[in-house]
């Protein structure tokens, strides 16, 4: 394994979200602080892309 296969996988299980992280980011829009976010995607990925 190279280094920087290391440090990708090393990055991909640091993302792992845990289901509480992915209901934060559903419940926001649905809420009274969402009340400004219209129309949006929201990649929910811990920053990392396949």
């Amino acid at each position: 394994m190279t280094p920087s296969t290391a440090t990708s996988r090393r990055r991909l299980r640091a993302a792992s979200a845990r289901p509480e992280d992915i209901a934060r980011v559903i419940a926001t829009p649905l809420s009274d602080d969402g009340g400004w976010i219209t129309a949006q995607d929201i990649e929910v990925s811990g920053g990392c892309a396949l």
